[in-house]
């Protein structure tokens, strides 16, 4: 499983330090950064998020690519419920494309502008690192994740 792990996150960085050029030391500390304010509970969930075949989530080209790309863009809050009329409703009457990923999905929204994907672990996914990995694949402007239990 370590020597798995290992290979993919060499693969990943080769991957992306080609892709990127001189842009990567800027990327990796922007996704650094992002990890840093996010709170333990989070980054730490990011961290030890792993596939169906073991490899931890974050070494995984497409993921790491997403979010070092959205870095700068992406908040994290603490609520676990979304009440109809709070800020997160109030910014889907902008045109957005938004994934929610909720275990369970606890608030349905219903938009005019923007395109909202809910999806409930168990039911849309299996998990929260699974459904991720295909989030991010969708290019989204805002992914919610819910409560990670």
């Amino acid at each position: 499983m370590m020597q798995a792990n290992f290979q993919a996150k060499q693969s990943t960085e080769d991957e992306l330090r080609s892709e990127w050029g001189q842009e990567y030391r800027g990327n990796v500390e922007g996704l650094d950064s992002l990890l840093r304010h996010a709170g333990e509970a989070v980054a730490g969930a990011l961290l030890d998020a792993r596939t169906a075949d073991g490899v931890q989530i974050l070494n995984q080209p497409d993921v790491v690519r997403w979010l070092a790309g959205h870095a700068r863009t992406l908040g994290f809050i603490g609520a676990t419920v979304v009440p109809p009329g709070g800020d997160i409703g109030k910014s889907m009457d902008d045109e957005i494309k938004a994934i929610t990923v909720e275990d369970p999905v606890e608030y349905r929204f219903i938009a005019d502008k923007s395109i909202i994907s809910q999806r409930e672990i168990g039911i849309d996914v299996d998990s929260f690192s699974s459904a991720l990995k295909y989030v991010v694949r969708q290019d989204p402007d805002v992914i919610f994740i819910g409560e990670m239990r």
